[in-house]
């Protein structure tokens, strides 16, 4: 059984953490951290230009270990209360005497928040043991080097090597050779970013990669993004259209780095940890299809907290999967599917990406500040030029995703997907499609700030096809039945769907209606109308089809009962002698079921008092209103009221419903005895379906209805 800890003396005095000290199993164990000025505020996390510190300790164990961390001054700054995110690893914390003791598996990556402070926690990582290369073929790093060799593994010792300052590298990116291999040591750090533009090459330890030779606000202050993406820690810039083969990344840490982290270079990026939330433009790790393997590329077990998009799977990546991450963005997307920009297209045969078992923690994004982020945990964009027909973001998969946050909640939507233009630089024109889209058991602690937003261009240029099953916000499933409450649409994406039920809307009635009567024109609003002749047709007689359907049957899905307001409380008070109350009718009133007694159980009798009630609805010269007039008093009434949400109706009341609108539209549209004949055609077809919708609704509604003897109910 082996446990290793790193420690190094020079790289504790200059990165030890401020805040924490450790031990594992009783030896003392070093926490280092990574500190940023932070540009922006994130509301629960940090104010704007706090200094903020993340800590990270790091050990290979191949057993369970007992990670004790302590405050630097347990006097000043005892620790109270402690979090471990993600819940369900096998890993525990207890807080105790003023410091918070870990039980912590092996192999097990974890985020400890104490005393409520959510932006400055400490990653506490089990990996896995590595042994140093050794051989003929290794290069032990001395100053003189220049390169990564191709054929040869270069090692980075114990203790801090500065390449970009080394007096024999004097400028970035670090040029790792096509077939070399980098290894950098637990208890090294090194400073500086390396050039991965070529093929066959991996990276690998438990050692950390650095930023710090310059800082964000430099980098982003240079004239052009190409100038600027050449700070990424592992630059491997696929803008130019060609994809890697045979790349690898794994195990290290990146922290405090000036721009993007891992730049398109890797096809697989295995076990790294990725710090820096501080600053715009920080983005995190995007991986890049292997050319010779089908464009095949894998990100698993990944640590990134970024200070924008955390995750970046463009489409043009290629066929990829996303496994066991653990993921953060102060600002942006979590999980980035755009930006589509016609410039940065590759042609493939396909695209797609499988995420599964993730996790998300605590998201705080900076929405709010800028909206043009639209922050959010998946984002997808799409925004390309019109020349271009290969755009699209397609089959993307979520398996098994986790959100999770405390009473601070999520300050972003959910999802982003949809068409829109892009505001950083030229803009496009914002078509392409998303389609294939596929979120299977998506569990979210807490409701989200904002509503998620799928949105569309047009008809042509939208989202389509998406399948929602086993959504879960704050304990509740969405359904077709209750999505409003979470979801945004515009009038253009289509095919839909909650737990396998499609989602219907007005407009989806309206041109299954129009389908029926042999019309072509596919109308895209009707409230407002789109211009269109059929549109208007729609916008007239889609609520006068509707609430006439409503009116023909006591439908389950459209029934309410409510207590009554009344207008005169004196029942010499009436306009009407022979009825001793008149009330307000709901404003959503279609027609009346029952008048019930306040005490009233069901529709018999109550101490032989017959239920319901007689009433009379009619026109108020008093109150110049509909009243309801009854001699009940505190009456109740049950109705049906005038739902309008099509999800909320049965898949027969639908038919019946666009036979019904369809009866109608045939004289507008058709004209004539064709259009009569049409119309009566329709109606045929409407009644067939409207006794089929009430036979299913009576036989769907089985009540057990109470019947009191009067010398019970009186006692």
């Amino acid at each position: 059984m082996t446990v290793t800890i790193y420690s190094n003396a020079a790289i504790t005095a200059a990165y030890g953490s401020t805040r924490y000290t450790a031990t594992v199993n009783g030896n003392t164990a070093p926490v280092l951290q990574c500190t940023g000025t932070a540009e922006y505020a994130v509301p629960g996390f940090w104010t704007l230009a706090a200094t903020v510190e993340v800590g990270r300790l790091r050990i290979a164990a191949d057993e369970a270990v007992t990670v004790v961390i302590s405050p630097y001054d347990l006097n000043l700054d005892p620790i109270t209360s402690a979090i471990l995110f993600p819940s369900g690893t096998g890993a525990t914390v207890t807080v105790s005497g003023g410091v918070a003791t870990v039980e912590l598996p092996a192999g097990v990556k974890v985020r400890l928040e104490t005393n409520g402070e959510r932006g400055q926690p400490v990653f506490i990582q089990s990996l896995a043991p590595l042994t140093v290369p050794s051989g003929g073929t290794v290069d032990i790093y001395n100053g003189t080097q220049v390169a990564a060799l191709a054929g040869r593994t270069l090692v980075f010792p114990a203790g801090i090597t500065n390449l970009v300052s080394s007096g024999v590298w004097n400028d970035i990116l670090f040029p790792v050779e096509a077939g070399a291999s980098v290894f950098i040591r637990g208890d090294a750090h090194v400073i500086g970013n390396f050039d991965c533009r070529t093929d066959n090459w991996d990276i690998d330890g438990h050692g950390t990669l650095s930023g710090e030779f310059t800082d964000n606000a430099t980098v982003s202050a240079l004239p052009t993004f190409a100038e600027q993406v050449a700070y990424s820690m592992i630059y491997g810039n696929t803008n130019d259209g060609v994809f890697r083969s045979g790349t690898s990344l794994s195990n290290i840490a990146i922290v405090s780095q000036p721009y993007y982290g891992v730049t398109d270079g890797p096809n697989v990026i295995d076990g790294i940890l990725l710090i820096a939330p501080f600053n715009d433009n920080t983005a995190g790790v995007s991986a890049i299809g292997d050319r010779l393997d089908d464009y095949l590329y894998s990100v698993t077990d990944v640590d990134v907290w970024s200070g924008d998009d955390a995750l970046i799977i463009d489409h043009w990546r290629g066929v990829g999967t996303v496994t066991n991450c653990r993921i953060t963005t102060s600002g942006s997307a979590c999980f980035m599917h755009g930006y589509i920009v016609s410039s940065w297209q590759v042609e493939q045969p396909t695209y797609s990406v499988t995420i599964t078992d993730c996790y998300v923690r605590a998201v705080c994004d900076y929405y709010f500040i800028d909206p043009n982020e639209g922050g959010a945990v998946v984002q997808g964009w799409t925004d390309g030029l019109a020349t271009d027909l290969r755009l699209g973001i397609f089959n993307v998969t979520y398996n098994n995703l986790t959100v999770e946050s405390d009473s601070n909640g999520i300050n972003c939507m959910l999802f982003f997907i949809g068409n829109r233009a892009y505001t950083w630089g030229d803009v496009q024109d914002q078509v392409g499609q998303s389609s294939g889209w596929r979120f299977n058991g998506v569990t979210v602690s807490h409701v989200p700030a904002q509503p998620s937003s799928i949105i569309g261009l047009d008809s042509t240029s939208t989202p389509f096809d998406f399948n929602f099953e086993d959504l879960v916000i704050a304990d509740q499933i969405i359904s077709v039945r209750n999505y409003s409450d979470y979801f945004s649409f515009n009038a253009y994406p289509y095919d839909i769907r909650f737990g396998g039920r499609p989602l219907v809307s007005a407009v989806d009635v309206c041109n299954m209606a129009l389908g029926l009567i042999g019309n072509k024109a596919k109308v895209t609003a009707i409230s407002p109308v789109d211009g269109s002749a059929e549109s208007t047709h729609c916008a007239r007689y889609y609520p006068i089809a509707l609430r006439s359907l409503l009116e023909m049957h006591n439908w389950s899905f459209a029934q309410r009962k409510i207590e009554l307001t009344v207008v005169n409380a004196d029942p010499d008070d009436t306009d009407d002698p022979a009825w001793c109350y008149r009330y307000q009718i709901p404003d959503d009133w279609v027609k009346t079921i029952s008048i019930l007694a306040d005490e009233a159980e069901d529709n018999y009798l109550i101490a032989g008092v017959k239920q319901p009630q007689d009433c009379e609805i009619k026109y108020s010269e008093t109150d110049e209103e509909q009243r309801l007039y009854t001699d009940t008093e505190d009456a109740w009434l049950r109705y049906t009221f005038y739902e309008d949400d099509p999800n909320q109706w049965s898949q027969l009341f639908i038919q019946a419903l666009a036979w019904h609108l369809a009866a109608m539209l045939a004289g507008p549209i058709i004209k004539g005895a064709e259009g009569h004949t049409e119309a009566q055609r329709c109606l045929q077809r409407m009644g067939q379906y409207l006794a089929e919708a009430k036979g299913k609704d009576s036989n769907e509604r089985q009540a057990t209805l109470t019947r009191k003897a009067s010398w019970i109910a009186g006692r």
